[in-house]
């Protein structure tokens, strides 16, 4: 799900919590919204090079509190 619609489950209170993860066989970084996957615009996963740009965009969501998980 792209962010705008992971705003729009956030503010419906339908996502609970965020967590950034280590992204398989790569040294990016990914956020999952409860079970959806960030993704990018122009398809596939959207793949963060820092911890710090993936709580960035949690927090546009409307998260206030992120989970890193390595």
């Amino acid at each position: 799900m792209q962010i705008k619609d992971l705003k729009l489950l956030f503010d419906n209170g339908n996502l609970k919590k965020v967590t950034v993860i280590k992204a398989p066989m790569s040294e990016s970084y990914l956020l999952l919204c409860d079970k959806h996957v960030l993704q990018a615009q122009r398809g596939g996963d959207r793949n963060f090079k820092s911890i710090d740009a993936a709580v960035e965009n949690a927090q546009k969501i409307g998260f206030k509190q992120v989970t890193v998980r390595f």
